[in-house]
């Protein structure tokens, strides 16, 4: 970066002040993160650290479709449709039911997903997670995940998934086909949650 002199000592001055003060933030001051500017490099890295480092947080359903952390091993069902066909789509979330010991969140994304169960064996699935603010008509595609459940179905980690942040208002779907006609999957999820 140049920096040039100015006939004017009190404008020279002033902005070697402002750069100086601006490029401390990379050791010795403290930058805005996500409460900066979107995407500037402090904002990127900020959000790289709480994805890896936040607190997660794990959802069931609460009875009717959306989520819940009170209820947070009660599971979902997804069923496939046909052979190799996703089945009918299941509401995650409302938008209105993100909650978190953060009051400051406002943005959060999936992070992974636990199997509590499948109806068949020695089979492949892929779920889907779809996110909007309408209908799942209007909804997009948010991320997917493959697994597969062996005959001593020995999945007991949880399932890493990759997708981009949401506002906390957005809805959440998720559908899942198969190998198998109507394969059963019953599922929990783990979210993190950001500050801008």
């Amino acid at each position: 970066m140049a920096i040039y002199k100015s006939s004017s000592n009190s404008n020279s001055n002033t902005a070697i002040n402002n750069i100086s003060g601006e490029t401390e933030k990379i050791d010795s001051k403290t930058t805005d993160g996500l409460l900066g500017v979107n995407n500037s490099l402090a904002y990127r890295v900020h959000e790289i650290e709480k994805h890896f480092h936040g607190p997660e947080y794990w959802y069931g359903t609460d009875g009717d479709g959306t989520m819940s952390r009170a209820n947070n091993m009660t599971a979902w069902t997804l069923t496939a449709g046909a052979i190799n066909v996703y089945g009918g789509e299941i509401l995650l979330g409302s938008g209105a039911d993100v909650l978190v010991d953060d009051a400051s969140c406002v943005r959060f994304d999936l992070h992974r997903i636990l199997i509590t169960g499948a109806t068949q064996v020695n089979d492949a699935y892929i779920i889907q997670i779809w996110k909007g603010s309408g209908a799942f008509g209007a909804a997009s595609l948010a991320t997917e995940a493959p697994f597969y459940i062996s005959s001593n179905f020995t999945r007991s980690t949880p399932l890493d998934i990759q997708m981009g942040r949401l506002r906390m208002t957005d809805k959440l779907w998720a559908r899942v086909k198969s190998t198998h006609a109507a394969a059963e999957t019953t599922i929990l999820i783990g979210l993190h949650c950001y500050a801008g």
